[in-house]
């Protein structure tokens, strides 16, 4: 089971968005060099009250790459607020014995506290450091609370629970004052702030909410943004988004591609090897001559379904759907699905796993049987109606076609090395609208481009019908020619 700290399960609370982001997806944050950065200081904090105020201090340097004025008057405030604390402890808690950052380690729970302060008696009282004057904020924290849970599991005998809270000062230099005037006066504010102890009562049921909290976690499915409203990121993105103020900043990961509002784009995938050993569903390509047994080979894979792109089902016994046009006539009006359509539709209704199938066979060879057949024939002119490029580095190009540009790789292959005169025709992006009569035909065109169904029929019917236009291929998309110029000139060029 995941150990959940107090922070974690307040995070998910105020924001299963972003708790998403940190704990699951694991994005990195990149580091917080602010020099009043709550939880350096903090830390520094923590460590000169139990080893001394030089410690404190050069924590708190040592957790920077660079220092400037702002980091040296922080610096500056610890020297003075360490001293002030300690001095606070052993006046306080004289002939206490003092345990500084007790680990809580549970199979659920995992928490450092603060201070566990044992009276000779072996009372304890456990102490919370908070650096901040917002007293009200914490008063209904459950922190305190789970550590006494946990604690007394350990064999504590808890009986008072406080927060110290370390009093900050927020003053700014003025645009004509001086540093060292700026500095005294810093020091002096500081000098008049005293750490306050604040007492609260052990209340049961923060602890149960907290463990029926985690329970929650960790069966959701479901991380919604900023539902209590408090989340500082989803606030500060909001902010920039409306084109407001705010002293508050989203988090900026290294994991991720954010806009100028914080929000993120895309999530970048880790630098782990995949372990291919985890591979369980394996992928298949069989090339063969026509009739040398491909389909028959498919056919004894476990539980297949056949896509069938040329109607060869004869010699086998699995389940298969056509892959072709298919037409349907309704009295007056006639409706054309494409064979790509029932492939697109097939794919989405097999993603939605109710069925048993375990081997999908795509039978791509429909066009290397048609070129025998047509040589077998005697068939003088072969056109072919290929995909806009069809070339090896063209296969990742658009990844859910692969497939298809696979097979068109291959079919092309095999008719410029069947002996058969050809024309291959390679069409740009084709849309259903109606045709322009206008193109401009290429060898190879440098960008992409797109053409009507109907421009690319008459294109193909004009090369049927004339010889002029015929042998070799040629890339096609709407253009400013009408189809029979562009014919023509594209073959004055290429005799």
């Amino acid at each position: 089971m995941t150990q959940y700290s107090y922070s974690r399960v307040s995070l998910f609370e105020d924001c299963p968005y972003h708790f998403k982001l940190r704990y699951i997806d694991k994005l990195r944050e990149v580091p917080d060099y602010t020099a009043n950065n709550p939880l350096i200081i903090g830390h520094a904090l923590h460590k000169g009250i139990e080893s001394g105020v030089g410690a404190g201090v050069k924590d708190y340097y040592d957790s920077f790459p660079v220092i400037d004025d702002r980091q040296v008057e922080e610096a500056m405030k610890l020297e003075i607020l360490i001293p002030k604390v300690t001095d606070f402890l052993s006046n306080a808690f004289t002939g206490f014995r003092f345990i500084h950052e007790y680990k809580i380690d549970k199979p659920e729970y995992v928490g450092y506290v603060d201070l566990i302060a044992i009276a000779p008696d072996n009372t304890c009282m456990v102490i919370d450091f908070k650096y901040s004057n917002n007293v009200k904020n914490y008063m209904d924290s459950g922190q305190l609370h789970i550590y006494q849970h946990y604690l007394e599991q350990d064999g504590f005998n808890v009986q008072k629970l406080a927060y110290l809270f370390v009093p900050k000062t927020n003053l700014k230099i003025a645009k004509s004052e001086e540093l060292y005037h700026y500095r005294k006066r810093l020091v002096n504010e500081v000098k008049k702030k005293n750490p306050k102890l604040v007492p609260i009562t052990y209340d049961e049921m923060q602890v149960i909410y907290f463990l029926n909290k985690i329970k929650e976690i960790e069966s959701t499915t479901e991380y919604p943004k900023n539902v209590s409203g408090h989340c500082f990121s989803c606030t500060a993105i909001e902010a920039k988004k409306k084109g407001r103020w705010t002293v508050l900043t989203p988090p900026d990961y290294l994991d991720a591609i954010q806009n100028v509002n914080g929000e993120i784009e895309m999530i970048l995938p880790t630098s782990e090897r995949r372990d291919i050993a985890k591979v369980t569903k394996r992928v298949f390509w069989l090339y063969g001559a026509p009739f040398s047994g491909k389909t028959y080979f498919a056919n004894k894979f476990p539980n297949p379904l056949m896509l069938n792109t040329d109607g060869n089902i004869r010699f086998v016994d699995a389940p298969y759907i056509s892959i072709s046009d298919k037409t349907e006539v309704n009295g007056r009006i006639t409706n054309k699905t494409l064979a790509w359509d029932i492939f697109k539709d097939t794919i989405s209704e097999l993603e939605k796993k109710d069925n048993d199938f375990k081997t999908i066979i795509v039978d791509l060879d429909g066009a290397v049987k048609a070129i025998e057949a047509s040589k077998k024939a005697g068939v003088k002119h072969f056109v072919m109606v290929s995909t806009y490029d069809s070339n090896r580095e063209a296969f990742d190009s658009v990844p859910e076609l692969k497939p298809y540009t696979i097979a068109k790789h291959y079919a092309d292959e095999h008719l410029r090395n069947s002996g058969l005169f050809h024309t291959i025709v390679h069409p740009g992006l084709l849309e259903n609208g109606p045709g322009t009569g206008n193109v401009d035909i290429a060898e190879h065109f440098d960008g992409g481009g797109s053409v009507p169904r109907e421009d690319v029929a008459s294109v193909i019917v004009d090369v049927l019908e004339n010889e002029k236009f015929q042998g070799g291929e040629f890339q096609v998309i709407s253009g400013s020619e009408p189809i029979s110029d562009a014919l023509e000139n594209y073959y004055k060029n290429h005799q």
